[in-house]
């Protein structure tokens, strides 16, 4: 009777996976991908100080007519705009035409205006010369009005009425960035070593080894032994991106100025918005306090690890029933479209938590390990909703475990014209019933 050899497997496949050199590259990949990422803000900071010297005022061609501003009063509001004033609009016009000046403003009177520019791109949301304009036409007016510039703007921003709030379950604004890059890790991580898995499994049948390695141990144990080794190997993808993390962290800190990093200090304040009702923890990065929050990981950690196994033995399962390597990715196809469909939904429900769509998801166990710890973490979900979730999932991924052993230990030794059909045996039955006919 042969015995199970989980452990043996377990170790093979997962000395397999640091054996591939596609495997290393893409860990490479990671690190390398995490660390220029992370290092952008001082990248960006080196280079905006190196050619801060070359940064110039834009020049802009100035008109008034019948004297109806004043021009250095004008210019006080104009910042990084030089005003080069001219005697008639033509030879001002012009001067835009070949690029002399960045625009030009031709004045009639305080509210008759005209600007020039040669070109406006669909990017450019505000012009700087009207905005300028506008806060000397506003000051004019108010002071002609008799009105208190200071105040109105009080008013206008609100700042007059004293308000509290009173929440009674506070979010943390990093929970949107700590769910997106949750959300990414899961969906990269069963796309992967889905992908690993069955390509393993069907390259194994396709070279006769499966032959050999059943006389020596049984399926469930080559299937729970891939799995296991995928889940582990997964692990190091988030070893390389910390690393990354780390060298990152060590070259902004080498290269950071005290500007940067002040601003990188506010960043991190502006972030922890915790509340007096806030449950969590508060982690301290880089001198920043990022709050984090428990139930979330809780919940994402549970239900991606229950998602993550129930699509690798299915991918597993999906690798046993075809008989060449080039048929993997036509069987993985339905799997790849419900991950992406999982995912696509969860991003949605990034910027709208609170819709029916996203709720719906948080029970489908398909999608459920995607979607649920999005609504702990962005909106108030009731403990009886993620129980309810949880017991759907978990008796899901149960059952196709259960299935996906079953489909992988008939079609681990069938060649030739194999599918769904023959790896459940039901071609077989079929052909029984017919001679007993």
């Amino acid at each position: 009777m042969k015995k199970g050899r989980t452990a043996v497997v377990f170790r093979h496949e997962f000395k397999n996976y640091f054996k591939n050199k596609g495997f290393i590259g893409t860990l490479i990949v990671i690190f390398l991908f995490v660390t220029i990422m992370s290092s952008l803000p001082v990248i960006g900071g080196l280079f905006k100080s190196a050619f801060a010297d070359k940064a110039k005022a834009m020049d802009v061609g100035v008109f008034i007519a019948h004297d109806s501003v004043k021009l250095d009063e004008l210019s006080t509001y104009f910042e990084d705009i030089n005003l080069i004033p001219y005697e008639n609009i033509r030879s001002m016009r012009d001067d835009v035409g070949e690029e002399k000046l960045a625009g030009a403003l031709a004045i009639n009177g305080l509210e008759e205006i005209k600007i020039f520019k040669k070109s406006v791109n669909y990017t450019d949301y505000k012009d700087p010369i009207l905005d300028s304009y506008g806060e000397f036409y506003k000051t004019k007016k108010f002071g002609e009005l008799n009105l208190d510039e200071a105040k109105i703007s009080k008013i206008m921003k609100l700042e007059t009425i004293n308000t509290e709030y009173d929440v009674l379950e506070t979010k943390s604004i990093a929970n949107f960035g700590i769910g997106y890059v949750m959300l990414i890790a899961v969906y990269m991580l069963t796309i992967t070593f889905g992908s690993l898995v069955a390509t393993s499994v069907a390259r194994e049948k396709n070279d006769r080894t499966m032959e050999l390695l059943i006389t020596s141990t049984n399926a469930t144990s080559l299937i729970n032994g891939k799995v296991f080794a995928g889940a582990l190997a997964s692990i190091s993808i988030f070893i390389a991106a910390g690393l990354g993390l780390l060298v990152s962290a060590f070259i902004n800190r080498s290269f950071m100025s005290a500007e940067m990093m002040q601003e990188m200090l506010d960043i991190g304040e502006s972030m922890n918005t915790m509340g007096e009702n806030f449950s969590g923890l508060s982690l301290s990065v880089a001198g920043m306090n990022i709050a984090l929050d428990i139930k979330m990981l809780v919940v994402y950690f549970v239900f991606a690890l229950l998602t993550y196994f129930m699509y690798l033995y299915v991918c597993a399962a999906l690798g046993a029933i075809v008989s060449r390597i080039e048929d993997v990715n036509a069987s993985m196809t339905p799997v790849m479209l419900l991950i992406v469909a999982s995912f696509l939904v969860s991003i949605f429900g990034l910027v709208n938590p609170d819709t029916g769509l996203l709720r719906i998801a948080s029970f489908i166990p398909f999608t459920s390990g995607m979607s649920m710890f999005l609504r702990v973490g962005l909106t108030s979900v009731k403990f009886s909703e993620i129980l309810i979730s949880f017991v759907i999932l978990l008796s899901t991924t149960l059952l196709l475990c259960f299935f996906s052993i079953k489909l992988y230990r008939r079609g681990t030794l069938m060649y030739g014209n194999t599918g769904l059909m023959n790896a459940l045996g039901i071609n077989k039955r079929k052909k029984n019933i017919k001679r007993k006919k």
